[in-house]
Order: C-alpha cells, then structure tokens, then sequence
C-alpha cells in the first residue's frame, strides 16, 4: 500500500503529475482512495479504480462549507450500478491557506 501525508505551503499544491500519477495508481484493491484538501476551506476525494467490464470505475467529490457534490458520467446508464471499493485515504494532500 503506498500512504503519503503532506502538511503543504499555498505555493506547494501538488503538481498535475502527482494528482494524475495517484489516480492512475487506484485499482480498488491495494491503492484505492486519495484525499486533497485546502485546510479549511474545502476537500475532493477521489476513489475506486476497480476494473469492472474491462473500464477503471472511479467516484470523485467535492465538500465545501456551502456545496457538496460528486462527478458522474453523463453517458453511463442510469439504472447501471457498480461496486466500488473506497476505504481510508491512501494519500492525503492537506494544503494550508
């Protein structure tokens, strides 16, 4: 499992590569959830990575004081459901404001 915890200045968000490297990292299994959150203001998690019929299935969300809300495919069935595995955040980003 690879767990990384970073206490992160305003000028040290994480790079593209970095977020992007962890999401191709989730496979459900041993690498399954990262957390990025700007203290105290605001929070995205993004989980899953299971392969099911042969496509990555991930659940991304967004938590602020004010709003809440998760990002779906619009070109996925409706009435289609999935099992995702998320479970404690492998990587936690915490950026100070």
């Amino acid at each position: 499992m690879c767990y990384f915890f970073a206490d992160l200045e305003e000028e040290e968000y994480p790079t593209w590569e970095e977020i992007n490297d962890a999401i191709e990292k989730l496979d459900g299994r041993s690498f399954n959830n990262f957390v990025f959150e700007i203290n105290g203001v605001a929070m995205m998690t993004c989980g899953g990575g299971n392969l099911i019929e042969a496509e990555r299935r991930y659940v991304v969300s967004y938590v602020s004081a004010d709003q809440n809300c998760s990002l779906i495919n619009p070109e996925e069935p409706k009435d289609k459901e999935y099992t995702i595995t998320i479970q404690t955040p492998d990587i936690h980003w915490l950026v100070g404001v």
